[in-house]
């Protein structure tokens, strides 16, 4: 009696963690959000956009009746949309909304944000119909997780622009020039000087002046590289040009960046004097930083060049070599809240080569010589402005990762901390697949990492290399999460879209790897029932220090999982998966557990993995066909797998991606065709012994792994303990009232079930013997039920009106079928 218990209580073991593992139902409500950022696609300047894909969705862009198709450009970083020209935005879920980012929020053409309201669709188009430019920097899709209806996609055509009147004032050009549905636009206007922005030069023989047209002081235009129209004679036009002068000018209107101008080349038509402006004077660097603050954008501040001495505060843009500049904040006389961009500063004629913008750092005391404009909002000397002076500072040192980590974060954004390389250990808690590139020549990796166990302050290592010490192949080649790395390099604060990173620069490097543990592999029970195993090779840790375990992640359940050696392996079975999650992913994280005795919370996490059965089936399917030697029983396994869970989904009413959705149509061709004869799978038996147990029938649990459900009546005493065999000359299984696949019905009379997962596909038409027995009285109670799940399919096939379920039947011994052609 012993050695029956013992196998009573594994068997409820397995089947209690099955009801963990298949029990939860996804809301048919979740929506998901997929991001485009178009400068993080890698377009090379002026590249034409086709195709950008997404994980579920799609981005087409085309040129529609323009002759120019949609193009990226690095100004702006964004891809551009000309009238006529188009966007698609596909999924094989419901599109419930799009929403665009512009540059500076304007160049939106006749795009706008949209929503689908009640309306269910997979593709929204999107049409400029303005005359003005779409410029898009981001846009962010939102889909449910309903499939999309089938048929023809559903347009939603943008509505048209307003037309522009014929005569338009010079603030209704402005206003439509500044909100994108006008650009190019031709026109002459009349105003007043306020600004000179760029000097006249003889070099070029132009001058840039920002000037207000009727008195609209905050709408003024910029006139941008203006020369001399055809009736200024030499040297009496753009030559004497100053502020207060009324002047005419003609030329195409267009909005850049911020700044409403007209285009280079726009022509002085007629020069009326001014009174002479008043040069302003400064007492102090703060009615300087005030003055310039109030300048029209680029505009620059009369009285120059300017010289002030100031401490640097961050350094934006690092020295370039090539160029023999750097970009510099500086804070002069403490005021913290009006610094000063030193934008492109060179060596000026004082400064030994090698000892001045070459070596400077925050911290450093500098004396600056130039112009003084706004640019975009920032207060700056402009390019070309000159380093005179330079006084080094201390510079500071790190004891601790923290410190490092805190002092970055005081940077001005995007600015390098002074001092390095630094070099950190920590734990690798994220991969950032965007920015890896494991495969070529130029292979890099980016994480996050955590050091002394400080979660709120990671640091990114973005696009690491291997260091020199570091032999191919063992280092980021092998890289995961839980090992524990040192890294090297520069340390900056990156700011983008107002989120900040403290990271190591492009090109910082792994110095050190502790790489405790991955899983190296993972496959599926073909032959046996549908699970999914992992496996983790021994060479990957010290067997006499740990054991490895496993926590798998499926379905919103977690479920923990001990291994079996095999051979050199430590095999991690998870199953019985239902046929209709062969999409969902699995996500397994591995753990060493001490030997002398811990649980998951206690042990280290290494290694993890995502995968499902239909991402084994995809790639073993595209192994086989480029293999020599084509195993076509074992693709047929594959393909029929795959169609078993199709017609899973279509049965219990699942929405979501199905499993042959990746498969073309020459890998579907090499499935089974057509359904299968089951005319000789034998019959259900049920041989009469007395009264005691009644069966009532039997069954397949189609929403689950291919499972045989008995169901009977007995007169069952409620303190007894009671087990189900399942017999055959090879499988002995037990089935106590204790376990959860034992179970009375509610509201029937002494009415039972009890599940018994099929051991294996190959088990589709083995005649199997129920028995209901006493387990303490050791008594057999009435009838002996003798069923094969080929006996129902046969029965069900025979007598159903349900398309979908025998559909289901069918696909499901069509993959048993294969099974047992593939085993033999």
């Amino acid at each position: 009696m012993f050695r029956k218990r013992v196998a009573i209580m594994l068997v409820v073991c397995l089947l209690v963690s099955l009801v963990t593992v298949t029990g939860v139902v996804r809301s048919r409500a979740e929506e998901s959000e997929e991001e485009f950022v178009f400068a993080n696609e890698g377009f090379e300047n002026a590249q034409t956009v086709e195709v950008v894909e997404g994980d579920n969705v799609t981005l087409t862009f085309a040129q529609g009746s323009n002759a120019i198709p949609p193009k990226y450009y690095t100004g702006g970083s964004a891809v551009r949309l000309y009238t006529g020209n188009t966007l698609t935005v596909t999924s094989d879920y419901c599109i419930t909304a799009v929403d665009f980012v512009f540059v500076s929020d304007g160049y939106h053409g006749s795009f706008a944000n949209w929503s689908a309201g009640e309306e269910k669709t997979g593709s929204v188009l999107f049409t400029n119909t303005a005359s003005g430019q779409t410029r898009i920097v981001s846009m962010t899709v939102t889909i449910s997780d309903e499939e999309a209806p089938a048929g023809d996609p559903t347009p939603t055509p943008t509505p048209s622009a307003t037309p522009f009147p014929e005569n338009p004032t010079a603030e209704e050009i402005w206003d439509a020039v500044n909100d994108g549905s006008l650009t190019n636009y031709e026109c002459t206007l009349t105003g007043v000087v306020t600004s000179i922005v760029e000097p006249y030069t003889t070099e070029y023989g132009n001058i840039s002046v920002y000037m207000v047209v009727d008195g609209l002081t905050e709408k003024p235009f910029e006139c941008f590289r203006m020369v001399n129209g055809a009736d200024i004679a030499a040297g009496e036009g753009i030559e004497v040009l100053k502020v207060n002068d009324t002047i005419t000018v003609s030329g195409k209107v267009k909005k850049y960046n911020t700044t409403i101008e007209f285009d280079k080349g726009c022509t002085l038509d007629a020069l009326v004097a001014g009174e002479d402006p008043q040069t302003p004077t400064y007492d102090t660097p703060e009615e300087i930083w005030d003055a310039a603050n109030e300048l029209a954008n680029n505009a620059i501040l009369p009285g120059g060049p300017y010289t002030l001495t100031g401490v640097v505060t961050g350094i934006p843009t690092a020295y370039s070599e090539q160029h023999g500049n750097v970009t510099i904040d500086i804070v002069v006389d403490e005021l913290t809240d009006k610094p000063f961009r030193c934008f492109r500063l060179k060596n000026g004629e004082s400064i030994t080569e090698g000892e001045g913008v070459e070596i400077v750092a925050v911290g450093d005391t500098v004396t600056v010589t130039g112009e003084i404009t706004k640019y975009n909002g920032v207060v700056e000397f402009a390019q070309n402005c000159t380093l005179d002076e330079l006084v080094k500072g201390e510079t500071p040192t790190y004891d601790t990762a923290e410190e490092l980590w805190d002092a970055a974060n005081e940077l001005a954004d995007n600015g390098t901390l002074p001092g390095g390389p630094f070099e950190v250990t920590g734990v690798v808690t994220e991969i950032v697949p965007k920015y890896t590139s494991l495969d070529g020549t130029n292979k890099y990796i980016s994480v996050f990492i955590v050091c002394d166990g400080i979660e709120d302050k990671p640091f990114e290592c973005f696009k690491m290399v291997n260091g020199d010490d570091i032999a191919e192949g063992k280092g980021i080649e092998l890289l995961d999460v839980g090992d524990t790395i040192t890294v090297s390099g520069n340390v900056q604060k990156y700011v983008k879209s107002e989120v900040v990173t403290i990271e190591f620069t492009s090109g910082c490097k792994l110095i050190e790897i502790d790489h405790i543990a991955r899983i190296t592999s993972a496959s599926l029970s073909l032959s046996d029932s549908i699970a999914i195993n992992f496996k983790v090779n021994e060479n990957e840790f010290d067997e006499t220090l740990y054991i490895p375990a496993l926590k798998v992640t499926f379905a919103g359940e977690e479920t923990a999982l001990g291994a079996v050696k095999k051979g050199t392996d430590y095999v991690f079975t998870f199953g019985e998966l239902a046929p209709d999650q062969m999409t969902e992913i699995a996500g397994a994280q591995l753990y060493l557990l001490e030997v002398s005795g811990s649980g998951l919370d206690d042990g280290i996490a290494c290694g993890s993995k995502d995968y499902s059965i239909a991402q084994y089936c995809y790639n073993q399917l595209r192994k086989e066909t480029n293999a020599e030697n084509t195993n076509t029983e074992f693709l047929k396994v594959l393909v029929d797998l795959l169609k078993y869970g199709d017609a899973a989904m279509e049965y219990t009413g699942k929405t979501g991606t199905k499993p042959t959705s990746e498969l073309t149509e020459a890998e579907l061709a090499l499935g089974s065709a057509g359904d299968p004869d089951v005319s000789d799978f034998g019959d259900k038996q049920i041989n009469a012994a007395d009264g005691d147990v009644v069966w009532k029938g039997a069954g397949l649990n189609l929403t689950d792994s291919i499972m045989i459900r008995v169901k009977f009546q007995a007169d069952l005493d409620e303190d007894g303990l009671y087990v189900v065999y399942m017999d055959n000359d090879e499988k002995n299984i037990h089935l106590e009232t204790t376990s959860s696949n034992f179970m009375a019905v509610p509201g029937a009379d002494n009415t039972y079930y009890a599940f018994f997962a099929l051991p294996s596909p190959l088990e589709l038409l083995t005649e199997f013997s129920f028995t209901l027995e006493d387990a303490y009285e050791e008594i057999v109670y009435g009838d002996e039920l003798v069923y094969s799940a080929g006996a129902y399919v046969k029965s069900m096939l025979g007598k159903t009106n349900d398309a979908k379920l025998a559909a289901l039947l069918n696909a499901m011994t069509n993959y048993c079928l294969s099974v047992i052609d593939y085993v033999g």
